[in-house]
């Protein structure tokens, strides 16, 4: 039925671009598109124009997407208010619409508020309990993180430039918020999702974040969960193993100090195979 919905929305916009004599380009597609899913009032429309934005949002130039961030993201934003709670592929759909947006602005566009305000809305749901919106979610925050355009070199010769995404401090925040032991103690599937993320954005972190969230892995690690602690060995792995320069030869060194206190009991076969992962990526 979406798919129905969705060609006659395209034979749609189509007929209007041509009638204004446009040339049927990306940029009139995703600005009639726009248009569209402001006015529509039909739920299974929106959700066909949403599905269609998605599809096309990645061809838009970046200039576009500039010139016309504000009014894009408040849009997308409004929508995941409206569908909160509501049907898993279409909050899929504006989190990866409005996390394209985010990774076409320039580095001084993530100094004001307005554009954290966006970004905080994705981050919101990384921790949702429905595994589709949550990877979702998780996946978008990883992407801008370390694929916005000011963080890819400007040709496939150059390097990427060296300097740590104006968001990753806010990650930090988010996670450390979730450390809390109140948050521990009530919520251990919560703690499971955050350290989930973490495995992926954590190297893109500044020094102190990545020094701050560890000694975070290392307290929870002395809780008795199981499945917490592994997951906290699988973070720490994914950090060695991304040599990532924002992590000092000096907290490496510390942190394998610290990691020779949990070393497991000869017995647990799984537990002492994971620490051992792990030690090799970190003297590695």
């Amino acid at each position: 039925l979406i798919h129905k919905e969705m060609l006659a929305i395209l034979a749609a916009l189509t007929e209007i671009i041509k009638e204004k004599g446009g040339s049927e380009t990306n940029t009139e597609y995703f600005l009639a598109l726009m248009e569209t899913i402001e006015n529509v009032k039909e739920n299974s429309e929106l959700q066909a124009s949403l599905a269609l934005l998605n599809m096309g949002i990645k061809s838009v130039s970046e200039p576009v997407l500039r010139k016309k961030f504000n009014e894009t993201a408040e849009v997308l934003l409004n929508l995941i208010v409206r569908f909160a709670d509501g049907e898993g592929n279409v909050l899929k759909s504006i989190i990866s619409c409005l996390s394209v947006v985010l990774r076409a602005q320039e580095y001084a566009a993530w100094k004001l508020s307005s554009t954290m305000k966006f970004f905080d809305a994705i981050l919101t749901f990384t921790t949702h309990t429905k595994p589709k919106i949550r990877k979702a979610a998780q996946h978008a925050v990883g992407s801008i993180l370390f694929g916005s355009c000011f963080m890819l070199p400007p040709s496939k010769e150059a390097e990427a430039p060296k300097i740590i995404h104006p968001g990753a401090s806010r990650v930090a925040k988010f996670c450390v918020d979730k450390f809390k032991p109140e948050v521990i103690n009530n919520n251990q599937t919560l703690l499971l999702h955050v350290l989930s993320m973490l495995q992926t954005v954590l190297s893109s972190f500044p020094r102190d974040d990545i020094k701050s969230i560890s000694e975070h892995l290392l307290s929870i690690m002395t809780s008795g969960n199981i499945l917490v602690r592994t997951n906290c060995f699988q973070t720490f792995h994914a950090l060695f193993s991304s040599k990532s320069e924002n992590l000092t030869a000096q907290l490496v060194g510390r942190l394998i100090s610290a990691l020779y206190e949990y070393r497991p009991n000869r017995s647990d076969f799984r537990q002492i195979l994971a620490w051992i992962t792990v030690m090799k990526a970190a003297h590695v």
